[in-house]
């Protein structure tokens, strides 16, 4: 059985310990089995299929057996002669999702997926900076997963009574897009995730999972809730010898949060927010110095348009052109409590260039200084280190797709692609065993490409079965 369940184990059984009455009747079932079955829901697709699974004699007697020969050693470690029913798993999932210290549970269950992350070679400290790999990249994304039930809270509630009229989940928000605002209602929540990717079958590991809703202190979008969960994370893969070399988003970055990304040394990767008017974003950055090929230096404005930085040259006609810089090598440096991260970039050797700029090199900041965050006008509204006119700001984009596969497969597995429960923290913690669930397969598809039988660290002495 997988190792850090135990550990989990281990602290709801002190939680409980600490807050339960010492009357009563005794439990029949242990943590661990809660948590198998927690695992085993999204193995099978529904509460219903995994107790039909488990209340088999047989494959409960396997699984006993299997634990006791993975830990043979720790009798602690073992399950319990009967598997828990269905009832007993909503009980406890419930009390569970009601606990004082849930934040600090999920916070738990995303260090044992970045543990799982660093264990399949994710986050090498030896990745390009200039040009980040997939595999050292937090890829994030926001999917609407439909409430339980159809009916909102305002809806399904008498206002003048305050008779229940409808079951409806209390936590669900409302739904709206475009012109069908007014007259389209339907509850769910929006669920955020951060997943991290190796470019090998299977191994797609997502860090953490979480439901915005500003009600509840998440900030006003979602985008800014993926940040703060990526930051988190980041402090979680650099306290364990991993380095993260970008953050990828789905949507377009407000300003502010690519500066709180650049600041950590990180590469913050999407698009660039068009205006109210729908134009490109424009910024003058002032002028700097560039070195041109025969070793002498001249000065020429620098304009960041839609993410894109570009030089600003004079013909010998004076005609004036905006020279979209190529880029070269980035590299960071830690100053003022702050990373600072700068770019080499290169004027193009292009027709139409005035040849005496061709070839021009250039070193670019990223950050937004002191002066432009005071004044509210920071280069990253309109600067990006890797925008979408470079290619490999393009490819990186690309990894949007694999995490809507994943949202694809957790909604799959829901019934009738819904939440599977109602309560804010009741759909968190089954949001949170898709995570771990989907974490142990990433970790068995690594197994099975190094051809590995046995890994002590999560599995204990068990031994993957040969692959038929």
């Amino acid at each position: 059985m997988f190792g850090p369940l135990w550990q989990m184990h281990s602290d709801l059984e002190d939680e409980f310990a600490r807050h339960s009455a010492a009357a009563g009747r005794p439990r029949s079932c242990k943590f661990a089995d809660i948590l198998l079955f927690w695992l085993a829901v999204w193995a099978t697709g529904s509460q219903r299929a995994a107790e039909r699974e488990l209340s088999d004699p047989k494959t409960w007697e396997r699984l006993r057996r299997t634990v006791a020969a993975a830990y043979p050693d720790d009798e602690s470690r073992r399950l319990s002669e009967t598997p828990p029913s269905r009832d007993q798993y909503s009980r406890w999932r419930n009390r569970i999702a009601d606990l004082a210290s849930f934040g600090d549970l999920l916070t738990k269950i995303d260090a044992i997926s970045v543990c799982i992350a660093i264990a399949i070679e994710l986050f090498k400290t030896d990745g390009n900076f200039s040009r980040p790999p997939s595999s050292s990249c937090i890829i994030g994304d926001g999917t609407w997963i439909p409430a339980r039930y159809k009916a909102l809270a305002e809806d399904a509630i008498d206002r003048s009574t305050g008779e229940k009229l409808l079951l409806h989940d209390p936590d669900a928000l409302q739904f709206t897009r475009d012109s069908q605002a007014r007259h389209f209602r339907n509850a769910g929540h929006l669920a955020v995730i951060c997943e991290a990717r190796a470019p090998h079958k299977g191994e797609r590991v997502p860090l953490s999972i979480r439901l915005h809703d500003p009600s509840h202190g998440s900030p006003a979008n979602e985008c800014g809730l993926a940040v703060d969960m990526a930051l988190d994370l980041i402090g979680m893969i650099d306290g364990r010898g991993g380095k993260v070399a970008a953050f990828v988003y789905d949507m377009a970055m407000h300003q502010k949060e690519r500066d709180t990304l650049l600041d950590r040394g990180v590469i913050p990767v999407g698009k660039v927010q068009r205006t109210k008017g729908g134009r490109y974003a424009y910024r003058h950055l002032g002028k700097h110095i560039f070195t041109l090929t025969d070793g002498t230096k001249t000065e020429l404005d620098i304009e960041a348009i839609d993410g894109t930085p570009a030089a600003v040259c004079y013909d010998n006609k004076g005609n004036k052109q905006c020279v979209a810089l190529r880029p070269g090598t980035d590299f960071r440096y830690r100053r003022e409590n702050r990373t600072v991260v700068y770019g080499r970039r290169i004027i193009p050797d292009a027709p139409g260039v005035p040849e005496r700029f061709r070839k021009a090199r250039v070193t670019i900041q990223f950050n937004s200084t002191r002066d432009e965050i005071k004044s509210g006008q920071r280069r990253t509204r309109a600067l990006s280190v890797l925008p979408e006119s470079d290619p490999a700001g393009r490819e990186l984009l690309g990894l949007r797709q694999d995490v809507e596969s994943l949202n694809a497969d957790l909604k799959a597995r829901l019934p009738s692609r819904r939440a599977r429960t109602t309560g804010r923290n009741r759909v968190t913690f089954e949001l949170a065993g898709y995570q771990l669930f989907t974490g142990i397969r990433a970790l068995a598809y690594y197994m099975r490409r190094n051809k590995r039988e046995q890994f002590d660290e999560w599995f204990g002495c068990h031994k993957l079965p040969p692959n038929t």
